[in-house]
């Protein structure tokens, strides 16, 4: 197939699409590039299937995947909170009442007993 021909049907299948922005038959071998990438995880193969001699080459054609970003980053912060409250709730345990009260009113709770009965409280954040 000539280069003109794929060129045309790419862009009767873009206007059919309602799509917008810059138009290029070179803009299937970069997703095809991209795509491949992000399944094989193997850019030497990207490489080879391209046809490039060097890997700078491949490398210009992959970018970041945003979503693979985003999970990443956060499945971090998630671990980072799960550790947090992990290791909170352990040292808490170990801690005594005066000393745990004092903790919690150092971040923001404040103790509020009920009515009579001083042995039943309850912690609330404060604002």
């Amino acid at each position: 197939m000539h280069r003109q021909t794929a060129h045309d049907i790419l862009k009767k299948a873009f206007i059919a699409a309602d799509l917008n922005g810059k138009l290029a038959t070179h803009s299937l071998r970069k997703s095809f590039a991209q795509r491949l990438y992000d399944k094989s995880g193997d850019i030497y193969l990207v490489q080879e299937l391209l046809g490039h001699r060097n890997i700078s080459t491949t490398q210009n054609y992959l970018g970041v995947n945003y979503a693979d970003a985003r999970a990443a980053v956060e499945s971090i912060a998630l671990i980072t909170e799960s550790d947090r409250i992990h290791k909170t709730s352990n040292s808490a345990k170990m801690l005594d009442d005066k000393t745990l009260i004092t903790e919690l009113q150092g971040r923001g709770y404040e103790l509020k007993t009920k009515r009579k009965n001083k042995a039943t409280a309850e912690i609330v954040k404060i604002g």
